[in-house]
């Protein structure tokens, strides 16, 4: 099983955007935006995430990120599958801080910590708390706190006690695509799930 009961999780609106990072360069002073895959540029900008990183200030993330010890990973959303309004629209929410140092995700109260002094935005908490049961999850699938249509696009289940994974076997991270969204995607319908399965 992914989680166990009493294990501290958070359950996030899962967004359907561009996954992106941001990283202080200490060597040239200045912010270096990534995609999931590769670094960015002027004529590969990720639908304007570089032209929005060249607009953030340099010094202000040398002193929040230690110097580019954390690496900053969020959503920079974007026309995809799921519609929201205008106003949510071309921000970046971040989900992730990645600690180079202890080579491990940093914990929530630490990511909503660090984005809240670089001034960003973060992805809406449904829940932190400890793991009751897989039904008591469920039940967060397909909300949204961003107006997202035609339904929100899922949720992503985290441990705060299970940060570094290397070796445990079982994931640290799950996420859930509400059936709507999933459909999209598919020809057949889904079959019902058995949700611990």
């Amino acid at each position: 099983m992914a989680f166990k009961t009493g294990e501290h999780i958070t359950v996030s609106e899962k967004i359907d955007g561009a996954n992106a990072s941001i990283r202080y360069n200490v060597e040239t002073g200045s912010l270096t935006a990534f995609s999931r895959r590769q670094q960015l540029t002027e004529d590969n900008n990720l639908q304007g995430f570089y032209t929005y990183v060249l607009t953030l200030d340099p010094v202000k993330w040398a002193d929040v990120t230690s110097n580019g010890r954390f690496i900053v990973f969020g959503e920079w959303l974007v026309k995809h599958t799921i519609k929201y309004p205008d106003t949510y629209m071309r921000q970046f929410y971040v989900f992730d801080v990645w600690d180079t140092e202890v080579e491990q995700y940093a914990p929530w109260f630490l990511t909503h910590q660090i984005a809240q002094a670089l001034g960003l935005k973060t992805v809406p908490i449904f829940y932190d708390g400890e793991f009751t049961t897989w039904e008591d999850l469920y039940a967060f699938v397909g909300r949204t706190e961003m107006q997202a249509e035609p339904t929100g696009e899922g949720i992503v289940i985290k441990s705060q006690d299970r940060l570094d994974n290397k070796f445990s076997g079982t994931p640290a991270y799950v996420k859930i695509v509400a059936k709507e969204f999933s459909e999209v995607h598919q020809s057949k319908p889904q079959k019902e799930i058995d949700p611990a399965k």
